[in-house]
Parts: C-alpha cells; sequence; structure tokens
C-alpha cells in the first residue's frame, strides 16, 4: 500500500481509483468498465462516475461467474475480462485491449485500491464508533457525578456535595476576608408527621419544603439537605444581619405552606440557626457547622419555629430590608 502512495503523490484511494479507470478507458477506447466485487469494495466502486458499473446482479453477472481468474485478459461476452486478486473481476467493455499486459497490471493495482478503500472505510466507520462510545460515556460519567451529590427524594444537593462546596467557601472567606453565612434549618416534630401520616407523608413534607424554599432565597445561595428533617443554606457574600433576614423569610414561607398528602392537608414550622463565618478566626468548616447548630438548637430550646441568630447582639427583623 505503501506503493500505491508513493506512485500516485499520497492521494486518497478514491482519487488513486479514479485515475486507474481513467487509463483503463484509454486503454478500452470505448465506453468503460464493468466491474463485480464484494459489498466492501462495491462501495468505493459504486461511487467513481469514471464509466465503471458495479455488476451485482443479473445476466451480466452471470458471464461474470463463468470468467476464470487467471493471469492475463480473457474473452468475455462484454469484452475482455482481467483478474482481480482479492474477489473480483474487471471486464473491459470493449472489443480489444490496445496493450493487456498494461491491462492487467492496472487491474491488479485497482483490486488493491479497493481493499485499500475497505480497510480505511472501516477504520473510519469504527473511529466514529468509537468517538460515539466515548461521547455516550462522558454524557453519563456527568450523570452520574450529579446524581452523586444530589439528593433523590428532593432534588437539592447532598451532604456530600455541602461538605466540597462549604470547605471550597470557607477558604474562599478566608483568604479574602469575604462574608459567609449558613443556617441549619430542622422541620419541627417532623416524627409526629412521619408516626401519623407514614413516611411517604412524611416524604410529602420533605418535597413539600425543598420545593417552597428556594423562592425564599437568592440564586447564588445554595440550599442543601443535610440529612433526615435537617437541611442546610449556604450564603455566600452574606453578611450575618442579611443572613439573619432571610432566615426568617424561610421560616415564614414554611409555617404559611400547606402539603398536601392525599385527603389531608399537613402543616409544619421550621427552625433555624444562623451563624456567620469570621474570617481571621482560624476556623475549620466544621467549627462552622458547629456554630449552626449551636443556634439551631437554641432555636428548639426556646420553643421552635424562630430563627436564631448565634451572635447575641444581632436579631432577626423581617422589615430590616431587602437582602
Amino acid at each position: 500500500m505503501q506503493t500505491l502512495y508513493a506512485h500516485f503523490g499520497n492521494e486518497t484511494p478514491d482519487a488513486i481509483a479514479r485515475s486507474i479507470v481513467r487509463e483503463l478507458r484509454v486503454l478500452c477506447g470505448v465506453s468503460g468498465a464493468h466491474v463485480r466485487v464484494g459489498p466492501n469494495q462495491a462501495r468505493l466502486l459504486g461511487e467513481l462516475d469514471e464509466g465503471v458499473v458495479v455488476v451485482e446482479s443479473g445476466p451480466e453477472c452471470d458471464a461474470l461467474e463463468q470468467v476464470e481468474y487467471e493471469s492475463a485478459p480473457v474473452p468475455a461476452r462484454h469484452g475482455w475480462a482481467l483478474p482481480a486478486p482479492g474477489g473480483g473481476v474487471l471486464v473491459l467493455s470493449c472489443e480489444s485491449v490496445r496493450s493487456p499486459e498494461r491491462a492487467v497490471e492496472l487491474a491488479h493495482l485497482l483490486a488493491a485500491v479497493v481493499r485499500l478503500a475497505a480497510i480505511e472505510h472501516e477504520r473510519e466507520r469504527r473511529v466514529l464508533a468509537l468517538e460515539a462510545i466515548q461521547a455516550e460515556l462522558t454524557e453519563q460519567n456527568v450523570v452520574l457525578q450529579e446524581l452523586a451529590v444530589v439528593d433523590e427524594l428532593t432534588g437539592l444537593y447532598n451532604r456530600r456535595f455541602l461538605e466540597r462546596r462549604l470547605a471550597y467557601e470557607v477558604d474562599r472567606a478566608q483568604r479574602y476576608g469575604r462574608p459567609l453565612a449558613l443556617a441549619m434549618i430542622d422541620l419541627d416534630f417532623f416524627r409526629l408527621v412521619n408516626e401519623r401520616y407514614g413516611h411517604p407523608g412524611g416524604d410529602a413534607v420533605l418535597v413539600g419544603f425543598a420545593r417552597i424554599a428556594p423562592s425564599t432565597i437568592r440564586g447564588s445561595d445554595i440550599l442543601m439537605r443535610y440529612g433526615g428533617e435537617e437541611f442546610t443554606l449556604l450564603m455566600p457574600e452574606t453578611t450575618i444581619e442579611m443572613a439573619a433576614r432571610a432566615a426568617e423569610r424561610l421560616r415564614g414561607a414554611v409555617e404559611a405552606n400547606i402539603v398536601t398528602f392525599g385527603p389531608d392537608e399537613i402543616k409544619v414550622t421550621c427552625s433555624i440557626g444562623v451563624a456567620s463565618y469570621r474570617a481571621g478566626a482560624a476556623m475549620t468548616a466544621a467549627q462552622f457547622i458547629a456554630r449552626g447548630d449551636a443556634a439551631l438548637y437554641r432555636s428548639k430550646h426556646e420553643g421552635r419555629n424562630r430563627a436564631t441568630v448565634l451572635d447575641a447582639s444581632v436579631t432577626p427583623d423581617v422589615a430590616g430590608g431587602d437582602r
């Protein structure tokens, strides 16, 4: 095959085949040639418009089947039959061949080119198939990565995602001195909901919370399911005062929400603990979460259905302006 490319100047198999067929037509001096080849070879030769006809059935096919594969032109019903090594016979549609030796040489060359084209077409097909498989695997990997960090029930990010994102935001706040706040949220008396309505009723309440809560926060805030009936709201670029107002807004929305479960209507409230990251205090992500938990515990201890800020000097103020 390297000899073929060297002889024809590294042209494509299609171009080489056309060059060979053009010379064969000169040797024939008339209409062109008929070729009987296998399916893969026919794919190439069927595309040539230089007087080549691919014969797959009919009387022409029957005539070609009677031709012996010899090393010299053999008289045939349609002209001269030349051997094409690799599964084909080239029939020159003319009464005489000007140079039988050259025609035989070209027939062998054409057969080699056809085989080469079939190999390259198969390689291209496999490359395209491999690229399609790789694209599908990439898409599946993206889906799997998303599933790994998304809570299946609520559609919110899960605790695994929280751990990664919280570490990133804490590092950013520490490095650049940017404000950062979080809220730990717990649905009040959730165990009683499960006892009365069963776990499907509890699931409906969790889904209802996940549906209503995003409407009360900013697009840059990240709401995650921490576990069970507990959630975490991470608020980058947010001061403790802004976080307190956001928590109170969320608490009010949950209290006003009604979850329909079959013939029943379920109402729940939530307790929230708000904490801010103190830049320069070398606080870890775990310590940051602990501050939010401490504020949440205070909300539970003081009667539930409230938002508590860890810093005693800051009180949630619904009328304190937009966040």
